[in-house]
């Protein structure tokens, strides 16, 4: 337990400036978590490490260049740095580079398959929407990122103390043997209150960085709830059909990047997405 306090006001200490500052420090933060996201990803997929350096190599490039796609895209253009955007772009070229390269270390290596490339290319994907979002989100503004993470941590802590005091009915123990669906309740309830108290204390601060309605930001907290638990329960899942505990030991106590960021990387996507599409009164398909 004292490995974990100390991990975790470390991690405070080093999450907080880049939050509050923003621009280029926020984008380094994100930048340095995809990096490692992606090496954590291409060792829990194959334990043995029998896959070429070239594979860690592919997938951090990849990652974060489409993550910063948006960033060098309004840098060239406009000729200025920005975290702000009006929109998610996945470039059709990266995703065509990206997945011919895992298909040639396929011909190229005996030790990968064509499972491998469906994993790696999701995950790749993946983490690019995670790093999009969250530079999207705080381009918005600080008040609506910490928004986002409120929630997402309250759903966390509320699941936790609810179902270790009520849990009985177990939702899956296959994939995550401690979660109940009376935790589940609870945790979805919290989030979405304490999103809405938030919220109403800050309503002015959010209208002004997000152009939508205010009755959406008490709508929103009870779909992040819901979806904070489902981005927990994918990447356990994950980590069940590899058979390790923790992505990895890079937190002592707390396990890998993705073991602490499971649940709001799944939420900055799903907010981003929300909010594109409520700005755009749903047309997503407008570019």
């Amino acid at each position: 337990m004292k490995t974990r306090i100390i991990t975790a006001l470390i991690l405070i200490a080093i999450c907080v400036p880049p939050l509050i500052y923003g621009s280029w420090m926020f984008a380094l933060f994100v930048a340095i978590a995809i990096t490692l996201a992606s090496i954590e990803i291409c060792n829990t997929g194959h334990g043995n490490n029998n896959w070429p350096k070239r594979i860690k190599v592919i997938t951090i490039l990849a990652t974060i260049l489409m993550v910063f796609y948006n960033v060098m895209r309004n840098y060239f253009l406009n000729n200025e740095f920005g975290l702000s955007s009006e929109t998610l772009i996945i470039p059709p070229l990266g995703i065509a580079v990206t997945l011919t390269a895992y298909f040639v270390m396929v011909i190229l290596k005996s030790s990968i398959n064509v499972e491998d490339v469906a994993y790696l290319f999701t995950m790749t994907l993946f983490l690019t929407l995670a790093g999009q979002s969250a530079l999207y989100t705080r381009g918005l503004g600080i008040y609506t990122f910490i928004y986002v993470a409120l929630i997402t941590f309250s759903t966390d802590t509320g699941g936790y103390f609810i179902g270790m005091l009520f849990g009985r009915n177990k939702i899956n123990p296959r994939i995550s043997p401690k979660k109940t669906y009376e935790g589940a309740i609870g945790a979805t309830l919290i989030g979405a209150l304490l999103g809405i108290v938030y919220a109403i204390i800050f309503q002015n601060q959010l209208i002004s960085e997000v152009n939508i309605e205010i009755y959406w930001f008490y709508i929103i907290p009870f779909i992040l709830s819901i979806m904070a638990q489902i981005g927990d329960f994918t990447f356990s899942a994950i980590k069940r059909h590899y058979g390790v505990k923790d992505f990895s030991h890079i937190l002592p106590g707390h396990g890998g990047i993705l073991d602490r960021v499971d649940s709001i990387v799944m939420n900055l996507i799903v907010f981003a997405i929300l909010v594109i599409n409520i700005t755009r009164n749903f047309n997503w398909w407008v570019a």
